[in-house]
């Protein structure tokens, strides 16, 4: 039976996630807003205070505790952002990719690009028995895309796969790591849209010039066996 989802499904799905990320960002924004409020109401208490107090009153205690109240809030945010960037550039390894960042890569962007190859190949026949139309190129070409992408996001997980992926319940927890067993579920996935690829290779003949997007496909090929090779040398992946 056919995935229920279509590439449209997962295209709106993705979307969606897209929406909570901006929702988050905007979240960690909440510290600038809330400045500019209190900086808005000072200078307006400040206005009313320049136009209702005598001007012998100006410079006592009272200006003085309303200038510091004016610039108080600003210098707090440029303290806080200047230890959150020498914290982050005197931080050892700070261009090594981050174990944390790789699993949001796996979670929201493997994940995504895995399920968009299958739905496209899934539209494909392992054995095309008619001549083949501009829709089936499409599929074609569209699951050689994401599969591109899945193992391109992939890759980049190389040089820390233990760090990132796990059989340990303890590591599992807390989403603190990756199970291996959805890692092996992807690369059931990935092989079996891999067959259907190169199943219908001659599909794009008359419109891939130079066969340089087959070749495309080739090198990720390579580098998705690469990667599996180093899993399975690295990682607990036998059940």
């Amino acid at each position: 039976m056919k995935n229920e989802y279509n590439a449209i499904d997962w295209q709106t799905f993705s979307q969606k996630k897209n929406i909570e990320e901006i929702v988050k960002n905007t979240r960690d924004k909440k510290d600038i807003q809330i400045a500019g409020v209190i900086e808005l109401s000072i200078a307006i208490m400040t206005y009313v205070i320049d136009k209702v107090i005598p001007e012998f009153l100006k410079y006592n205690i009272v200006f003085i505790i309303i200038t510091i109240l004016t610039i108080s809030p600003v210098a707090f945010l440029l303290s806080k952002y200047a230890y959150r960037w020498i914290k982050k550039e005197l931080t050892p390894g700070k261009d090594l990719p981050i174990p944390a960042k790789m699993i949001d890569l796996f979670d929201n962007e493997v994940c995504y690009y895995v399920l968009m190859a299958e739905s496209y190949s899934s539209e494909l026949s392992p054995t095309s028995k008619h001549a083949a139309t501009d829709l089936d190129r499409f599929y074609f070409i569209e699951s050689c895309f994401y599969f591109n992408k899945a193992v391109s996001n992939l890759s980049q997980m190389t040089s820390n796969l233990e760090k990132i992926f796990s059989i340990d319940v303890g590591d599992l927890t807390g989403d603190k790591k990756i199970s291996c067993t959805r890692l092996k579920n992807i690369f059931d996935i990935l092989d079996k849209i891999q067959k259907v690829i190169e199943s219908n290779v001659g599909i794009i003949s008359s419109i891939d010039i130079d066969d340089n997007y087959y070749e495309v496909f080739s090198v990720y090929r390579k580098a998705y066996d690469e990667f599996k090779k180093n899993s399975h040398e690295n990682l607990p992946m036998d059940v």
